[in-house]
């Protein structure tokens, strides 16, 4: 099974045992998707030259799978060349998980400076939905209230997944400043949305509405 197979690849990583790395040192870009995943995974650790330069190359993998792998390889080992072609892969992936996943790696390859914020902030305008909404998960997230105006002029966007991940993204300030937006809209909602919207208002006041 896929998650006892990493779970081992994992486990093979944080032994870090040079030989045996040596011996999977020109395995990483070879195999089957899942094999290509269990080395990257593996070698995460790894102090081979040329590796990461290898991994680059796994970034145009036909198999998104592998793909992503690579990515989470290259953010995991700090390699900076690697920021402007998996912020290409995000933006030419359809799967908002995937899409999500590589935001975040992103922003923890490039951290909290204002080159990305500014990059996160031109998402959020974004046409496509899984871009858009995971930037602005991510500016609720990791820069605090300096975006509460923008996460509550989403609130009205007209896209409901739009509308969701800006709820999110207020609930993760935890500022009570969030409480009257969020009633307002919540008066325009139905279903699944006024459910969100309850349950956040449920977390910040302590009452039930």
């Amino acid at each position: 099974p896929d998650p006892l197979r990493l779970a081992l690849a994992d486990l093979i990583a944080e032994i870090n045992d040079p030989a045996t790395n040596k011996k999977r040192e020109r395995s990483v870009t070879k195999g089957k998707p899942y094999e290509k995943r269990f080395v990257l995974r593996a070698q995460v650790n790894a102090d081979l030259d040329g590796l990461n330069e290898a991994v680059r190359e796994l970034l145009a993998d036909e198999n998104p799978g592998v793909r992503f792998s690579a990515g989470e390889f290259l953010v995991k080992r700090g390699d900076m060349e690697s920021a402007e072609p998996i912020e290409a892969m995000m933006l030419d992936m359809t799967d908002p998980v995937y899409v999500a996943l590589l935001m975040d790696q992103l922003g923890i390859l490039n951290g909290k400076d204002s080159d990305w914020e500014k990059k996160l902030l031109a998402y959020v305008q974004d046409e496509e939905v899984e871009v858009r909404n995971s930037a602005l998960t991510q500016l609720g997230r990791d820069y605090g209230a300096k975006h509460l105006d923008l996460l509550t002029e989403n609130l009205k966007h007209a896209d409901w997944s739009t509308r969701l991940a800006s709820i999110e993204g207020l609930a993760t300030l935890r500022d009570k400043r969030t409480i009257g937006p969020i009633i307002e809209q919540m008066q325009s909602e139905v279903g699944r949305m006024k459910v969100e919207c309850a349950n956040v208002l449920f977390d910040l006041t302590g009452q039930l509405l």
